[in-house]
This record gives structure tokens, C-alpha cells and sequence, in this order.
């Protein structure tokens, strides 16, 4: 067992493969981060620019941001995607870009997408892989004939086991007890059967159960599949029909576009070549062509060693990080701990309640109760109603926003009221109300113990929830209980002489007894 491993290491540090595909790639890649950085350059480096209140991950609190800096970014960006499209300066694009890409993504934490998380692991596996070994500039430029067309095998197998862990894992999250009955799959294809021609069969329960169970199954079966050449081209059009589909579906930007890029490393390294040469291009098709380089082995060096063991300790961290989830108590799909960074991709359909924040002001025996639509943009209060770390952080902004230069250390707690529903249940109280979220302590890898662990509540009938929606259009605050109600739900003292604060946007309250 010890000598198979070690020779199936040695293979994967010497054996050289054609760089043809990865070219490809490289510049499939770089046309997709061309179009995003024009599409959404300016909001991905500014997202905060017209927002009172801004939402950065934890620990990055720190990270400056400036409205001016958008634009110049902006253009650095779809510079450097050029350069990565020729294969010109290759490297120092692809860290320029994935450094911007990482920078964009931690200033606005209600803006999480797995497809940036996607798209920064992607540029970072670019930053080591050297695609620019064929059918680039830097080819032309700066390599010698032998090193030109060919690379290491492993870098290959590192791309491909990164991707079956994201195919996989999105197969594997779908099997739940929601998804088995077709929540919330059923109400996105009911309101997207108008999207596309076949939509038709999304209005019948086989439809219904089409749409719901060939995802699983293409993931869970197809995506291994895809490393057995006599399926590879089968599963490969599956893939592209479903991603296509997806497009039109759901606005998840180059996400499926990138899969589909992604999904072509698994054809031979030297696909792309072999059809040039089909289409009666060969001259083009051996173009900085490594030749006879490609029948000798790779050098074994200290390089290839780091990067095999790089590359095991990553798959492993890889494989784990989505399981998190099982760490901490209560369900990710309510809670919303362990959801992120774990590829549990078109899983929840959230709906809240407008949170309501009661900001406890005892020194001053006063009570606010700030309205957030005119403090958080539509996303954020949408994201703050729905996961716990944005409300804990917009709790904490509150009450800095209340503390006077006069008083910086005042003593002030910010307690919420949030109702939320998943996957068509009724509303439920999601965070703790007796909790002062400014002294509530986060963790990564553990329950908050703040978060509602679950709701109690069952999967409706979609004829109820869009009643209740319609409710709810109307008048958001009809499923909200009285403030009285929810100060003494909230274990603080009882109020009175409750005003408008017309400066403020707040309902301002006098603490009617004593204590804190």
C-alpha cells in the first residue's frame, strides 16, 4: 500500500501533461473576470460608498474603503484580466487579481456569493498553476523551447479534486428533509416557468420532481463520472444543459459560465490541441508546442515535493471545512452557522419580519427604537433579518452610533427582535431578545449561543405562504407584536411616553421604572 502511494506520488510530481487545456482555461477565465469587472467593478470595490452602516467580516473590521478608489480598481482589474487573457506578465496578474478579488469580497459581507468564493479559489489554484506555459505572450517572451506546452500532472489533479468536492458537496447538501419535498425548489420553478420554454413541466409534480432530483443526481453520480473518459462527454453536456438553464433561471452571474470551464479540465490536457487540428489548424495547434519535452519526466525538486504536500494538506482542509456544520448544534439551514464557505448552494428561501432593534440606553433611562429602512440599504436589512452575524454587527454599529464624544464608554445594549422563516415555514423568533447583542461573543467553528437553535414550525403549502405574503406587502409590521410586548419579552424594564423622533427616524421611549 505504502509503495503504490509513493509511486502514484512520484507519477504526479514527473509526469508531464500538455498545457493546452489549462491555456484554454486561462483565458476562458480571463473573459469571465473582464465581464465581471466591468459588470460590477464599481460596486464590488464601493459597495459601502452611499451606506451609514457597513458590514465586514469578523476580524476585518479594519479594512479601509473609499468611494474614490472604485473606479481606478475597477480599471486595474479589467487590466489585468487582458493580461491574463494573452498571457502577458501572467503571475503577477493573477495575484494582482485575486489580492483585488479577496479585498472586493471582505467589505461587504451582504454580498457573500459562492461564486466569488468560487472565483478567489479559482485565481489563487492560478496563481500556482502555470497556464501560461502554451499559447501566451510570456511564452513567446520569457520561456526556453523545453519548458514551453508541458506541466507537472499534479497541478491537473489538484484542479480536479477541487472541483469534485464543489460538485459533490452541492449534491450532497440537497439531501435533506426540505429538498425531499421539493422546498424550496418548487416555489422558485413555479415563479421561473415563464423564464424559459420548457417551463411548462415546472406546473406538474413530475416536473417538479425532475427539476429537484436531477441536480442531486448529477452531482452525487455524474461528477465522479467525470473521471472515467467513456462517460466524461455524456455527463459534460448534462452539465452544460444545466448550467445553461441555470443562467436563465436564477441571477447567479459567471458562476455557471466558470463551472463549465471548470468541467472541461477533465477532458485530456491536449483536447484543445487535437481540435484545432480536426478544424485543419495545425500550424496553430503546435504553436509553442514543448515537443519532445513532453516524453521525459519532470525534474523531482524540492518545488514539486512542497507542492505535493501543498497540495494533499488542501484537498484535506478542502474536504472538511464544508462538514463544519456538524460541529455546531442546532440546523445550518435556521441558524445560519456552518452555511457559508460550504458550498450549500440554492438551499434556503429566507423570509423575516422588519428587525426590530431596541437600543437601551439605562444612564439616560431611555429607550430607542431606530427604524432601519432608512439606515440599511434593501440588502442589508434583507441579510440582517436573516443571519446572525449581520445583526450582531448592526448592533454593535448602533450603539456607537448613540455614544456621545461627551460619554464614549456609555453603557449601551442593543437587544433584537427578529422573526424568520425558511423554506415556507411560519415566522419564529431567530435571535435571542433577552441577549445584549453588543457584548455577544461570535464563533466560527460553535453555536452562538444567542441564535435560536430551531424553529419549530413545519413546511406550509405554498397557497398559505403567498396569502401571507400578500399580508405582509401591505403591512410589514402586521406580524410584529406590540413594542410593550416585545421590551418585556426582551427582559427590559417597561416603557412609556413613547415619541417619534422625527431627526432620528426612531420611536423614542422613557423607562418607566427603575433599574438596568
Amino acid at each position: 500500500m505504502r509503495s503504490a502511494m509513493a509511486r502514484w506520488a512520484r507519477f504526479q510530481m514527473t509526469d508531464r501533461i500538455d498545457a493546452a487545456s489549462f491555456a484554454v482555461f486561462r483565458m476562458a477565465m480571463g473573459v469571465m473576470l473582464l465581464y465581471d469587472a466591468q459588470r460590477k467593478g464599481l460596486l464590488y470595490f464601493a459597495p459601502n460608498a452611499q451606506n451609514e452602516f457597513t458590514f465586514r467580516y469578523e476580524y476585518f473590521y479594519w479594512l479601509p474603503e473609499e468611494a474614490v478608489w472604485a473606479f481606478p480598481l475597477q480599471i486595474v482589474w479589467m487590466s489585468l484580466s487582458i493580461l491574463i487573457i494573452v498571457g502577458l506578465f501572467y503571475r503577477i496578474s493573477c495575484i494582482l487579481v485575486t489580492l483585488l478579488l479577496i479585498y472586493g469580497f471582505l467589505l461587504g459581507e451582504e454580498f457573500y456569493l459562492n461564486h466569488y468564493y468560487l472565483l478567489i479559489l479559482v485565481t489563487l489554484f492560478m496563481c500556482i498553476i502555470p497556464m501560461h506555459r502554451t499559447w501566451s505572450v510570456d511564452a513567446l517572451l520569457f520561456f526556453r523551447r523545453g519548458e514551453q506546452g508541458t506541466m507537472r500532472r499534479l497541478y491537473l489533479t489538484l484542479m480536479k479534486a477541487q472541483i469534485e468536492i464543489v460538485l459533490i458537496y452541492a449534491g450532497l447538501v440537497k439531501l435533506n428533509w426540505d429538498w425531499l419535498r421539493l422546498e424550496p425548489i418548487r416555489s422558485w420553478l413555479m415563479m421561473s416557468s415563464d423564464k424559459v420554454w420548457y417551463g411548462f413541466m415546472w406546473e406538474t409534480e413530475p416536473g417538479l420532481l425532475l427539476g429537484a432530483f436531477f441536480p442531486v443526481a448529477l452531482h452525487l453520480i455524474g461528477a465522479p463520472l467525470l473521471l472515467w473518459r467513456r462517460t466524461r462527454l455524456p455527463v459534460f453536456l448534462l452539465y452544460l444543459v444545466f448550467h445553461v438553464t441555470n443562467h436563465f433561471i436564477f441571477n447567479i452571474g459567471i458562476f455557471p459560465w466558470m463551472t463549465i470551464a471548470l468541467t472541461t479540465l477533465f477532458f485530456d490536457p491536449d483536447w484543445p490541441r487535437r481540435l484545432l487540428q480536426r478544424a485543419g489548424l495545425a500550424g496553430l495547434a503546435f504553436a509553442q508546442d514543448g515537443g519532445a519535452a513532453a516524453l521525459h519526466p519532470a525534474p523531482l525538486t524540492a518545488g514539486a515535493r512542497a507542492l505535493l504536500v501543498f497540495a494533499l494538506l488542501w484537498t484535506l482542509s478542502q474536504t472538511l471545512l464544508p462538514l463544519r456544520h456538524f460541529l455546531i448544534d442546532g440546523q445550518a439551514r435556521w441558524t445560519d452557522e456552518g452555511h457559508r464557505f460550504s458550498w450549500r448552494m440554492k438551499l434556503l428561501d429566507r423570509d423575516f419580519t422588519l428587525p426590530v432593534m431596541l437600543v437601551y440606553m439605562p444612564e439616560r433611562d431611555e429607550l430607542r427604537v431606530p427604524f432601519g429602512y432608512n439606515r440599511l440599504t434593501r440588502r442589508q436589512q434583507a441579510k440582517v433579518g436573516s443571519q446572525s452575524g449581520m445583526v450582531r454587527r448592526y448592533a454593535m454599529q448602533l450603539a456607537d452610533r448613540y455614544r456621545t464624544e461627551d460619554n464614549p464608554d456609555e453603557d449601551i445594549r442593543v437587544h433584537a427582535w427578529i422573526e424568520k422563516s425558511v423554506n415556507n415555514r411560519k415566522n419564529h423568533v431567530y435571535i435571542d431578545p433577552t441577549v445584549d447583542l453588543v457584548t455577544a461573543r461570535y464563533n466560527f467553528f460553535a453555536h452562538d449561543d444567542w441564535v435560536i437553535l430551531e424553529t419549530p414550525h413545519d413546511i406550509r403549502r405554498i397557497e398559505e405562504v403567498r396569502l401571507e405574503r400578500e399580508r405582509m406587502a401591505t403591512n410589514p409590521h402586521v406580524a410584529l407584536p406590540p413594542l410593550s410586548e416585545i421590551v418585556q419579552r426582551a427582559g427590559l424594564p417597561p416603557v412609556e411616553d413613547c415619541r417619534m423622533d422625527e431627526a432620528d427616524v426612531a420611536i423614542v421611549c422613557r423607562i418607566g421604572g427603575a433599574g438596568s
